[in-house]
């Protein structure tokens, strides 16, 4: 990954997150939790891929759900922007293997989840 920008804006109530690789991607994966039991997996589309295949865009924006059960992958979520869930990013390369991952936030909680990437 070349840039990772992840950040809430209250005002508007909405998570945002955008990542620029080098090469195409098959998309990524963001897990999203506090606690390590509940917890939210977001697929992240490609936004803007490079015709030479050089680079590409992902993105993805996240509407905070008044409801927890009303969060669906993909567009909603559960968590507010305070305080921030810890999270795992990964991208895959065009064969859909793990390419690269990182963790966003400040504390490590997804480590307790089932089913992650081998990061």
């Amino acid at each position: 990954m070349e840039q990772v920008e992840w950040r809430c804006d209250p005002s508007r109530a909405q998570w945002q997150l955008e990542v620029q690789t080098l090469g195409w991607t098959q998309g990524g994966r963001l897990w999203l939790t506090r606690d390590g039991r509940y917890a939210e997996v977001h697929p992240i589309p490609s936004v803007a891929a490079a015709p030479d295949g050089s680079e590409d865009r992902l993105g993805l924006t996240l509407s905070i759900a008044a409801d927890w059960r009303a969060a669906r992958p993909g567009s909603s979520t559960a968590f507010l922007c305070e305080p921030a869930p810890d999270a795992l990013l990964a991208i895959f390369d065009r064969q859909g293997a793990l390419a690269d991952c990182t963790s966003l936030g400040e504390g490590d909680a997804w480590r307790e989840l089932e089913e992650l990437p081998d990061c």
